[in-house]
C-alpha cells in the first residue's frame, strides 16, 4: 500500500498465509513469491537480492520525505537510488537511473 502498487492477486497456502502476491506496474506484473521452505530461502544462491522500482528524478525528494514521514529507515542512497527495506527486511530501492 505504501508504494501505491495495485495488487492484482494474493495467493494463499493451505494455512491461509500469503504464498504469492502480484502487483500491476502499469502493464507489467511484479510477482513476489515466498520460498517453499526456510532452507531454500536461506541459500546464498536463492535469487535476486534487491527489488528496485522506477521513479522520476523529479519525484526523488517527495519519495524521500514520504519514507521519512512513514518512519521507514533509509538504509542508503546513491546518485540514482534510495534504498530501504520492507517490514520483513527485504531490500528495496526507488531509482531514477540513468537520470542523475
Amino acid at each position: 500500500g505504501f508504494l501505491g502498487l495495485s495488487k492484482i492477486a494474493d495467493r494463499k497456502d493451505e494455512q491461509g498465509s500469503s504464498r504469492a502476491v502480484w502487483f500491476d506496474l502499469n502493464g507489467t506484473i511484479l510477482m513476489l513469491e515466498r520460498a517453499e521452505n526456510e532452507a531454500k530461502a536461506m541459500r546464498s544462491d536463492a535469487g535476486w537480492h534487491l527489488v528496485a522500482l522506477r521513479i522520476r528524478a523529479d519525484e526523488r525528494k517527495g519519495w524521500k520525505a514520504r519514507l521519512e514521514r512513514a518512519r521507514i529507515k533509509i538504509t542508503g542512497e546513491s546518485p540514482h537510488s534510495i534504498y530501504f527495506t520492507d517490514p520483513e527486511g527485504n531490500p528495496l530501492a526507488l531509482s531514477h537511473y540513468p537520470e542523475p
